[in-house]
């Protein structure tokens, strides 16, 4: 969590553009591994 905090700051500052898509790679596939969890979880996969 305190990377993508970290990225996030960053990103804010808008300094850099690669740190930017890095990010929203980061975010994409935490919530698609998030969804994988729950999916697993509730006995749908």
């Amino acid at each position: 969590m305190a990377e993508i905090k970290a990225a996030l700051s960053r990103a804010e500052d808008g300094t850099d553009e690669v740190d930017q898509a890095r990010l929203l790679t980061d975010l994409l596939s935490l919530e698609s591994y998030r969804r994988d969890m729950r999916n697993f979880a509730v006995g749908d996969i």
